[in-house]
């Protein structure tokens, strides 16, 4: 959903998806790179800048500190399903419910850092900086709905089938279809994804503009609650229908796993998790649940 496209949440998505790409070079000097990612969408001056980088560096050390274990601990978990053949519809769906909660963790801990910077911010680069969200998300919108229907979801399902292959290699035709198959609700969802993220972007504006006159720290966090868990009053039948579809195709996915496959995807988990660990200096996974 292009709704994460919006300045907070680029930041806050590298930590919950650090376990998947990131380096540790990349993690460990987030506070240098990040603020020339946010200079594309308002310029700060050097005081506000000065800010930025004092509450950035607060945040990553409470990240590796607070989030970085349950992280890692969640990766086992994982990894300890698969190897043990306990994966399946209830496990998927509970390991959606605790990503959610460390997403929500992390944008929680990031909030001091938006409540102590946009309040700061003058009229001017308000204004910049909504514009500038617009732009890219009407730019990301335009990109996904060129050419027609057949292909817009053969773009979708390419993606899916690039981040299935990161996790288990190469895949097979039938687990092809399955993917195209979840490409599919994602588009014929596309109306309440849309509706979504007009109601996000309102009540994000709405912060942006009274920044200065509200509890911009408690806004943040029924905002945060309500993008992660994606609660849209009058369409909570919708969601629950797509995330049973997600969950549904992903259990019929995990049972085409050939051994290949499994040993891939429990190699990939292992080496995230031993990043972690030299992220952190945790004890060795085989101890966190000691």
């Amino acid at each position: 959903m292009q709704s994460r496209l919006f300045l907070p949440f680029f930041i806050l998505s590298f930590f919950f998806l650090s376990a998947c790409s990131t380096t540790k070079l990349a993690y460990n000097n987030f506070p240098l790179w990040a603020p020339y990612y946010i200079d594309d969408y308002v310029d700060l001056n050097r005081n506000q800048g000065n800010l930025l980088d004092t509450q950035l560096n607060r945040f990553l050390d409470w990240h590796r500190v607070n989030e970085l274990p349950e992280l890692q601990a969640l990766l086992a978990m994982v990894q300890k399903d698969v190897e043990t053949g306990a994966m399946d519809y209830s496990r998927i769906q509970a390991y959606h419910n605790l990503s959610n909660q460390r997403l929500e963790k992390t944008i929680y801990g990031f909030i001091p850092t938006l409540a102590a910077v946009v309040p700061k911010l003058s009229d001017e680069q308000a204004k910049e900086l909504k514009g500038i969200v617009d732009k890219k998300i009407e730019k990301a919108l335009r990109k996904s709905r060129e050419g027609t229907n057949e292909q817009q979801l053969a773009r979708r399902a390419e993606k899916l089938e690039k981040a299935a292959e990161f996790w288990i290699g190469g895949i097979t035709d039938k687990q092809r279809k399955l993917l195209r198959e979840m490409a599919g609700y994602q588009l014929e969802m596309r109306p309440v994804f849309n509706e979504f993220r007009a109601q996000i972007l309102t009540r994000l504006y709405a912060m942006i503009d009274n920044r200065t006159s509200i509890d911009l720290d408690a806004e943040l966090r029924l905002f945060a609650k309500d993008f992660v868990y994606m609660n849209y009053p009058g369409r909570e039948w919708d969601i629950r229908l797509l995330l049973a579809r997600r969950f549904e195709v992903l259990n019929r996915l995990n049972t085409t796993l050939t051994e290949k496959q499994k040993t891939h995807l429990i190699e990939r988990l292992t080496y995230i998790q031993d990043e972690i660990q030299g992220l952190h200096g945790l004890r060795s996974v085989a101890h966190i649940h000691d």
